[in-house]
């Protein structure tokens, strides 16, 4: 005679261990499969309390360096603003979408698959995942993107009182049979997209096929912060026709809530290295003098 099994009835749960189990379910069951159970799952599943348990799981909420907490910890899941790399489009993969061209010159920029007269990225770093890269021609080629702090998911009491640091980096190269040369900008903007704080960095390279990372954080700035700008731009050195200039991919712009660096990082970083920005940066200057008004507005 077969042994008989009671199937359990689950309104005979508790609440409290129903949430605790749900918490591990990922969000797309939550949303799409677990929800249609019944209206008492559907309102646990739609609960604060659920949702701020996964953000605390999966590290993007803790009150000890977020004592400001969202409103929505559902929606706050899913944007994540502060653990997640805010430039869209980082690395290539969409082609120049999410990117405005200002400067087009020579044979123009061009996306490839793989760096082409260069050595792999991985040699240099352990990146994860599929990567492409931007490679500029023998005119200046340069590109923004503008980072809606607010639309993104930040909160204002966060930008304002906390002030999080923000580690800004992008990894570039030559091509082992011409001089390139590589610039980048970020600026912090307020809501009227007026300069809080800005940092640039430029680099020129011999022939090559290595891959250099640059990196800045700042780590204080004014209140107000609402708006991100990063900007990049390169060209070959010899003039050759084709697109024998910097290239460059892996574009990030992070937030570090979790621990503000004892010794402030105001150099950048290059291959490990850190070397000075103050000789270049008059330099990138006096290149972008020659930008409109109008794109100098084009931020938002």
């Amino acid at each position: 005679m077969g042994t008989r099994h009671s199937i359990m009835d689950l309104s005979e749960v508790p609440d409290t261990v129903l949430l605790h189990v749900l918490s591990f379910v990922n969000e797309k069951d939550l949303l799409l499969r677990c929800s249609l159970v019944c209206k008492t799952w559907k309102q646990l599943i739609d609960s604060q309390t659920l949702w701020k348990t996964k953000c605390e799981r999966a590290g993007y909420y803790s009150s000890k360096w977020l004592p400001f907490p969202p409103d929505d910890f559902k929606k706050y899941f899913f944007q994540n603003p502060y653990k997640r790399n805010l430039i869209q489009n980082p690395r290539a993969l969409d082609k120049f979408n999410h990117w405005k061209i200002v400067k087009n010159g020579g044979d123009r920029f061009v996306v490839e698959n793989k760096p082409s007269g260069s050595h792999p990225l991985e040699k240099f770093t352990d990146i994860k995942g599929p990567y492409k890269c931007w490679v500029t021609s023998y005119g200046m080629c340069e590109k923004h993107q503008t980072i809606d702090l607010l639309k993104e998911g930040c909160s204002p009491e966060v930008l304002d009182k906390i002030k999080p640091e923000i580690q800004v980096s992008e990894w570039y190269a030559a091509r082992f049979d011409c001089k390139m040369e590589y610039h980048i900008k970020v600026k912090l903007l307020d809501a009227e997209s007026k300069e809080l704080d800005k940092w640039s960095f430029s680099d020129e390279k011999p022939a090559g096929r290595d891959w250099f990372q640059v990196e800045h954080i700042f780590t204080t700035y004014p209140e107000g912060l609402r708006y991100i700008k990063f900007q990049h731009k390169g060209k070959d050195r010899q003039f050759w026709a084709g697109h024998y200039g910097s290239k460059f991919t892996n574009a990030s712009v992070r937030f570090n809530l979790q621990q503000r660096s004892v010794n402030a990082v105001s150099t950048p970083q290059v291959s490990r290295s850190r070397y000075s920005s103050s000789s270049s940066e008059p330099e990138y200057d006096q290149w972008y003098e020659e930008d409109s008004e109008e794109d100098e507005g084009a931020a938002l």
